[in-house]
């Protein structure tokens, strides 16, 4: 899958739900957990990035690359292919060309600097950082983290404009 490809489907797809996959964390709203799939059906961008099928409860509250390449303990990661690798952790590998095996003494931020990682962890946040506006405000805000997204990784973002009807900044 492209860079491209997988950023026109994270944005269609949360642009089509009309809402952020998120719940609230608190009463009358203000904090709230992103998502990769609720209950309801809704996913976060890079929810509807993989195929549904793949999900798994378990990616709960994990970040993209804590799905992909998961943790041994607080700063060492393991070697995510294997006879338990999870499916999804699987598909990512092989759809963006992530590396196999990452070195046992890798941090994080060394894993963060991956082309393909960083791009995933951004299209992340750009979802998870606005899903707290209320719906009135979401899909703007969305639509903006999106373009950022767009210019960062030198995509086209006239889906953005087609889809949202927002006039280029």
């Amino acid at each position: 899958m492209t860079r491209q490809e997988a950023f026109d489907r994270a944005f269609m797809g949360v642009y089509g739900q009309g809402r952020a996959s998120a719940y609230a964390t608190s009463v009358g709203g203000g904090e709230s957990v992103c998502k990769y799939m609720t209950s309801e059906g809704q996913r976060c961008g890079i929810g509807h990035v993989f195929p549904p099928e793949l999900y798994d409860r378990e990616m709960e509250h994990k970040g993209v690359s804590h799905v992909i390449y998961g943790w041994v303990h607080v700063r060492q990661l393991t070697s995510p292919i294997g006879p338990d690798t999870s499916k999804i952790a699987k598909w990512f590998i092989t759809e963006f060309d992530l590396p196999t095996n990452i070195p046992r003494h890798w941090t994080m931020a060394q894993v963060l600097e991956l082309p393909s990682m960083a791009f995933l962890t951004a299209l992340q946040q750009a979802h998870d950082s606005v899903s707290n506006r209320v719906p009135d405000e979401f899909l703007a805000a969305f639509s903006e983290t999106m373009r950022d997204v767009a210019e960062m990784w030198e995509l086209d973002n006239s889906i953005i404009d087609r889809t949202a009807g927002v006039a280029c900044s």
